[in-house]
């Protein structure tokens, strides 16, 4: 889970952090200078999100949240490398093979 930083089309002057899941291995040894990243949500309060099939729960303990997060999985930013800010935390490897799966039915992929 990283933190980086992203402009939105309608606000060119305005820069917003966000989180989320680098979908790229070895994001700090590679040449490239751009990386993809799926998005997250986290929350404000015990209340049961709203989970829609392109999206992964990620529990309090596990997103070191109070609440937990959710991976976006059909919403993917590439952004510049120079725009990552910093490594928050990893996530477990059975979220790592849940996101992974949730990527390839959000592309149409079949999941075997």
């Amino acid at each position: 889970m990283y933190e980086f930083r992203i402009r939105y089309e309608d606000k060119p002057l305005t820069e917003v952090t966000k989180c989320g899941v680098c979908l790229q291995d070895d994001l700090l040894s590679k040449d490239w200078d751009c990386v993809t990243f799926a998005r997250t949500h986290s929350f404000k309060d015990n209340t049961q999100p709203k989970l829609y099939q392109w999206d992964v729960w990620v529990d309090p303990t596990s997103s070191h949240s109070k609440f937990g997060i959710k991976v976006i999985c059909k919403e993917i930013y590439t952004i510049k490398k120079m725009k990552v800010d910093k490594l928050l935390y990893e996530l477990p490897e059975t979220k790592v093979r849940e996101i992974n799966g949730k990527l390839l039915w959000s592309i149409g992929m079949p999941i075997k």
